[in-house]
């Protein structure tokens, strides 16, 4: 048996090399060229067979997801008024697929509808929404209901935003300082963009309001770890330049400007205090990253202050009618975010 492999030895060969022999004509060997022209070239030696197999990534075990921060926008009030009109059902005595149609064949035989009183949706985690066209058709049907059909059965109740939701606080108030933002990008969306998911703006600082400071770039915001603001950035504007030609590409470049943040201040959200701290070192209290001894013995010592706080307001508001607090007229907000559909309060 005559051995494939180049310049292999077919008699000590223990592979096998079945196969149609190799054609008596064989083209040369590649050549490789090791200098000018005028140089004789070198035979390319071929590399052994081997075979790569690619390593399977282990996946990342206890990594928390990334934590996604928006405003209660104008678009979800005007979603929330609307799915006020709805109502949530589930399967719960069949693995097979239901389809919508049949869920809604189900409602018009179980309930006085017609087929325009509602529409049925896919959903999750609920398998389907069912929104009513009035509030007076989603009246008729309050409360929780259970149906049997032949197939599935069907349990419904009302829709809410508070249904497979977890709630939280911030636990750290800041006060920022951004400087080498440019004229022209001075709004709220920019420094959304530019603070990331690193904190939350609360509200902006009357001359940053009125731009009458242009230099420094003052909001006050919530935040989980004060550790956690980035110190600096580099803020890049995307420009599309049009063509001369109507032929030709836009030409697209970005202008950078280096962005500067200081923490000027940082108190705890959870206390009576009304007066931050100064920020230490890099921004943080030292308290965010901490061992998790440390993390307990603060979150035990917020919850006792929590405490007391509640119990000396339930106090007040006992010993004082009601309607005295918040008597002042709110401060009209301006600088609306694009992105988020919400203005930010006064100072």
């Amino acid at each position: 048996m005559q051995c494939l492999i180049p310049d292999h030895d077919s008699r000590s060969c223990t592979i096998d090399c079945a196969g149609p022999a190799a054609p008596e004509h064989a083209a040369p060997p590649a050549r490789e060229c090791v200098g000018p022209a005028i140089r004789e070239c070198a035979p390319v030696q071929a590399p052994p067979a081997t075979v790569t197999r690619l390593a399977r990534v282990p996946a990342v075990q206890g990594q928390e997801p990334a934590r996604v921060m928006m405003a209660h926008s104008v678009e979800m009030e005007e979603a929330e008024q609307v799915l006020s009109r709805a109502m949530v059902a589930s399967i719960t005595s069949n693995m097979s697929r239901v389809s919508c149609a049949e869920v809604s064949d189900v409602l018009l035989n179980t309930f006085d509808l017609t087929d325009g009183d509602f529409t049925v949706h896919a959903h999750h985690p609920e398998d389907f929404l069912i929104l009513f066209n009035t509030h007076t058709t989603r009246r008729r049907l309050d409360g929780d209901h259970f149906i049997n059909s032949p197939r599935f059965s069907l349990s419904i109740r009302p829709w809410s935003k508070l249904a497979h939701v977890g709630s939280g606080v911030f636990e750290f108030s800041v006060e920022l300082e951004l400087r080498g933002i440019p004229a022209q990008a001075r709004h709220l969306s920019t420094v959304e963009h530019i603070l990331g998911e690193s904190c939350w703006i609360e509200r902006l600082h009357p001359n940053t309001r009125s731009r009458a400071d242009m230099d420094t770039f003052r909001l006050a915001g919530r935040t989980h770890c004060s550790d956690n603001i980035r110190r600096a950035a580099v803020l890049e504007i995307v420009e599309q330049i049009p063509a001369r030609l109507g032929s030709d590409a836009p030409t697209i470049r970005t202008l950078t400007y280096p962005i500067s943040i200081a923490v000027a201040r940082v108190a705890s959200s959870r206390t009576p205090q009304l007066g931050g701290q100064p920020a230490v070192g890099n921004g943080g209290d030292g308290t965010c990253e901490g061992n998790g001894q440390n993390r307990a013995t603060a979150a035990a010592s917020v919850a006792v202050r929590t405490r007391n706080l509640r119990a000396a307001l339930t106090a007040w508001l006992w010993t004082h009618p009601c309607g005295v607090l918040g008597t002042e007229p709110p401060v009209p907000m301006v600088l609306p975010s694009p992105t988020h559909g919400r203005r930010p309060p006064a100072w």
